[in-house]
């Protein structure tokens, strides 16, 4: 049996923080360096917003069919350092430790299809009056209670709404929160009742995701940590053969060296921050520039205020220099956006340079 979706999983969850504060201080060098550059590109986007006001609002997306975008959390979205004990610990339970930047993006991307003057209503109220060919599935490994944790920093931290999958929900567990006027929602797809371990279980999710929803291609969005590369690879390479008119990205958030986390497999974008990554959206016709200019802008304004917030001691980007593997810059953004681009990909440039805390 299928659930409908209903308004009612986050307004439900209580409305309480857990924060916990973990250790470790910030390098002191690299935080001065990275201040400094964010400064001056914040500079660029006073002088420019004019400009950004004359942009074009009718998005020029090339994605020919509706999009579903698949997430994970921690690690993901979420500042949470999986790979360590007391990370893990001290980061699980808190729900307003996002990577800055990520929620807005998310937003942004859910709303680009709104109309020109809904546009900024739907990203107020995170996506709730976006259309129906936009629809965001979270789906984490945690069990049980954990759950609550990941439902309420979803609605902390200002996440579009959205499916929320955890590894021992039924179906009627699968509760979904889309406000589509314009469109019919389908439902949520049947999940089995228990799961094995963590890989299978991501398989198996985003592969049901997939059979419930053939109109739609698919943005998978994971980390380098646990499972998600080979997960979502191994889910890429069941859909060539039994959902070839299915279209799948994937982005890998590149948070540990590989030799502590997992490289990407082939076909797999790396990103840091979520101004790279809506770069890589815009570049491949999968958000706006508009999206782009908000994901670029609160990026570099979460670097100003904390860097930590987008550079946490734990994460390790080096190998993301590597040639090929920054995102490209595309010949069509407005001055506005490019200058922003440029600027963030210096400063990702040179943190990803240094040497990680160990």
């Amino acid at each position: 049996m299928k659930t409908r979706f209903s308004l009612g999983l986050w307004s439900q969850v209580r409305q309480h923080s857990l924060n916990c504060e973990g250790g470790g201080g910030p390098m002191l060098f690299r935080r001065r360096l990275v201040t400094a550059l964010v400064s001056l590109s914040l500079i660029s986007i006073s002088a420019h917003a004019a400009g950004a006001r004359r942009w074009d609002m009718t998005p020029s997306l090339r994605s020919e069919k509706p999009l579903m975008l698949v997430s994970d959390i921690d690690d993901t979205i979420k500042r949470t350092h999986v790979l360590s004990t007391r990370g893990t610990i001290l980061n699980g339970p808190r729900t307003r430790n996002s990577f800055q930047g990520m929620s807005d993006l998310y937003v942004a991307w859910a709303c680009d299809t709104t109309a020109t003057t809904e546009r900024a209503r739907c990203r107020q109220r995170q996506s709730l009056t976006r259309t129906a060919d936009r629809l965001i599935a979270y789906v984490t490994a945690a069990k049980g209670k954990l759950q609550m944790f990941g439902s309420l920093f979803l609605k902390n931290s200002g996440f579009p709404i959205g499916l929320f999958i955890g590894r021992d929900q039924s179906d009627a567990e699968v509760s979904a929160l889309f406000a589509t006027p314009a469109a019919e929602v389908p439902d949520p797809p049947d999940l089995p009742e228990k799961y094995p371990p963590t890989l299978d279980y991501k398989i198996a999710t985003v592969r049901k995701l997939i059979e419930d929803y053939p109109e739609y291609d698919f943005i998978l969005i994971g980390d380098n940590g646990e499972k998600d590369v080979p997960a979502y690879h191994a889910v890429t390479t069941w859909a060539r053969t039994h959902r070839s008119n299915t279209r799948i990205h994937t982005f890998i958030h590149q948070v540990y060296d590989w030799q502590k986390g997992v490289p990407p497999a082939d076909g797999q974008s790396l990103y840091v921050t979520a101004g790279d990554l809506g770069l890589e959206l815009y570049r491949r016709g999968l958000l706006s520039e508009e999206g782009l200019g908000i994901a670029l802008t609160q990026t570099l304004r979460a670097l100003q205020r904390d860097e930590e917030s987008v550079f946490p001691d734990f994460l390790d980007c080096e190998e993301l220099l590597a040639p090929g593997r920054l995102p490209q810059m595309p010949d069509d953004l407005t001055s506005a956006t490019a200058a922003q681009a440029e600027r963030l990909l210096r400063v990702l440039k040179r943190y990803c340079d240094r040497s990680p805390l160990s």
